[in-house]
């Protein structure tokens, strides 16, 4: 059986983040470009079978066939910022859904879900005492990707849902979430209750820029997300480089994130010592790559660079500026 991300909502990278949190980030997580289809990258998982749950579950689903030929052999996870799922013509706002596409050969399992939280409102469903509880990103994909479990060893039930849950929990728990209701499939856009769980995953997997800045909202999150998505729209190339960045920077920044969340000072430091100057210069990089004819927005882009590295560079011009 076989994991592929697809490639063609240019968030390859946010599912593979998911992914990531899934597999809790023991550093065996990894993708490679499938030749036969350049809009795909398979999902691999080296090593021996790990011991967490969620990750031996996503472990086997990459590189077992359960001891015997499974179903359908493939799923692909696609992942989208909210809106109609291109293939089935479902809206998956808030949601994700899984089901056999059997108009392509050979037959696939297709997860799609929404990376954006309902536009940024949150997605809650309900504890089992009537609670609104929020549903983060690796728990939904989790829940789906337990759907194709079944769906792939033909183990799928009448009524799926409350299995799903069932896993669901599971990556709740590994988390620090509350539980969900197993028998409530209720929910919708809107914010619930972590139960003081840790923060759910910004919707663009930017961990260091949002502890450093408090929030996945920020305005340098926000700058920082669009210029990602301007390099990965521009050619094939720009997001197949922005997907092997990512890859990498999942690989080691949740651990970093996580202690600069506990530590003020380094947190303050590395916001005005590589956060923002670093930012400054990819923006600047960014403009003159798709702006150079735009004087202002150049002069501008270098102001904002000597404001955010006032005692490396002064007032002094920009080489080629």
């Amino acid at each position: 059986m076989s994991i592929f991300l697809d490639q063609n909502p240019g968030l390859s990278a946010e599912a593979f983040s998911d992914c990531l949190r899934i597999s809790i980030s023991d550093g065996n997580l990894g993708d490679l470009p499938v030749a036969a289809d350049p809009t795909l990258l398979q999902l691999t998982y080296a090593g021996a079978r790990p011991a967490p749950p969620t990750a031996a579950r996503l472990h086997d689903m990459c590189n077992s066939n359960f001891g015997a030929p499974t179903v359908i052999d493939g799923t692909i996870i696609t992942a989208l910022s909210g809106g109609v799922d291109p293939v089935s013509g479902i809206d998956i706002t808030g949601n994700g859904i899984t089901y056999i596409d059997s108009n392509v050969t050979p037959t696939v399992i297709r997860v799609v879900y929404d990376i954006n939280n309902c536009n940024g409102g949150g997605i809650f469903v309900f504890d089992t005492d009537g609670n609104k509880i929020s549903l983060a990103r690796p728990p939904l994909l989790y829940h789906e990707l337990s759907h194709a479990f079944r769906g792939a060893t033909g183990t799928q039930q009448p009524n799926d849902e409350p299995p799903a849950e069932t896993d669901e929990n599971v990556m709740r728990s590994a988390m620090g979430y509350c539980l969900r209701d197993v028998n409530n499939h209720d929910g919708g856009c809107g914010h619930g209750d972590d139960c003081s769980g840790p923060p759910t995953p910004d919707s663009d997997g930017c961990f260091i820029v949002s502890a450093t800045t408090g929030s996945p909202r920020s305005a340098e999150v926000a700058q920082l997300r669009g210029l990602r998505d301007r390099v990965a729209a521009a050619s094939p190339l720009g997001a197949r480089l922005i997907d092997r960045i990512y890859a990498d920077y999942y690989g080691f920044s949740p651990a970093i994130a996580a202690r600069l969340d506990q530590e003020a000072t380094p947190r303050a430091a590395a916001l005005r010592v590589v956060v923002r100057p670093l930012l400054a210069w990819f923006t600047l990089a960014g403009v003159l790559a798709f702006e150079h004819t735009d004087r202002v927005a150049v002069r501008q882009a270098q102001n904002a660079l000597d404001d955010a590295c006032p005692r490396l560079l002064g007032r002094a011009a920009i080489a080629g500026v």
